[in-house]
């Protein structure tokens, strides 16, 4: 596969204007973004690939006292396999290294503005299991190891770790649907979710702890267009925050909840 992308225009932030506030000048952007990739078979159930992409993204941050901070830039490098062990069943792996240029990120002395970083890098592994091990009996499972990290930068310090990012997170779900006699159409599954510790800000000045939540799911099939689901989310009533945002305000988990649908193809 050989692709690029290329992107041309005048961009006007009329939104933002610096501390003199005089209107910001047009802006004339350009961005060219390659991407290749390659998929090979040398044996029948396995499969190999590789690929690298760039990426091009004007920004829309507003940054006290500049009218047109540089656009955001990506690259991406990617190897992975995937082996089939059943003909249903899926074992893939891949390794990869994503560097972003010119990010913004909340400015740490006024809070109100953003301020453009030099360089952050993630890099890591990840393994997935999907597919049906037996006749109704699907599994989708994945691991992920993630180092991602301040490479390059003036404002933070360089090897800080990125907002938001675990070091380890995994899930497992499986389900079971009866396909015969009297139980034909009824559905049950269950899962575990895991994310690891994070940290807070760009400065690592504090961190949320790892969770666990689990969760589960029933349905029934009436025929082939109606379907009752009910769907169970966090089980255990765990208490973990979701995603941080500062010290003092981070989004927590949803408590134990039940959701109830019907469905309808038409």
């Amino acid at each position: 596969m050989l692709g690029a992308r290329f992107d041309l225009g005048t961009q006007y932030y009329f939104s933002r204007t610096p501390a003199s506030r005089a209107a910001p000048p047009e802006q004339e952007l350009f961005g060219a973004s390659p991407r290749v990739g390659l998929i090979y078979r040398p044996v029948e159930p396995l499969t190999v690939y590789a690929s690298y992409a760039t990426s091009f993204v004007p920004q829309t941050a507003n940054v006290l006292n500049v009218a047109n901070p540089a656009p955001e830039t990506g690259e991406q490098v990617e190897i992975g396999t995937r082996l089939d062990i059943l003909p249903t069943l899926t074992l893939s792996g891949s390794a990869f290294r994503i560097t972003r240029a010119n990010v913004a990120a909340t400015d740490p002395v006024n809070t109100n503005f953003s301020v453009i970083t030099g360089q952050q890098r993630s890099q890591g592994f990840e393994a997935d299991l999907a597919g049906e091990i037996l006749p109704g009996w699907m599994v989708i499972g994945g691991v992920g190891f993630l180092d991602a990290r301040i490479t390059r930068d003036t404002t933070f310090a360089v090897g800080n770790r990125l907002i938001g990012v675990p070091s380890i997170s995994g899930s497992l779900w499986t389900t079971y649907e009866f396909r015969d006699g009297w139980w034909r159409g009824l559905g049950i599954g269950a899962g575990v979710t895991y994310v690891g510790q994070r940290f807070g800000d760009l400065t690592n000045s504090y961190t949320v702890g790892s969770y666990a939540r689990v969760d589960a799911a029933a349905w029934y099939d009436f025929d082939a267009r109606w379907r009752l689901s009910v769907n169970l989310r966090n089980l255990t009533d765990a208490r973990y925050i979701e995603q941080p945002f500062n010290q003092f305000n981070n989004a927590p988990g949803a408590p134990f909840s039940v959701v109830a649908a019907i469905r309808a193809r038409l």
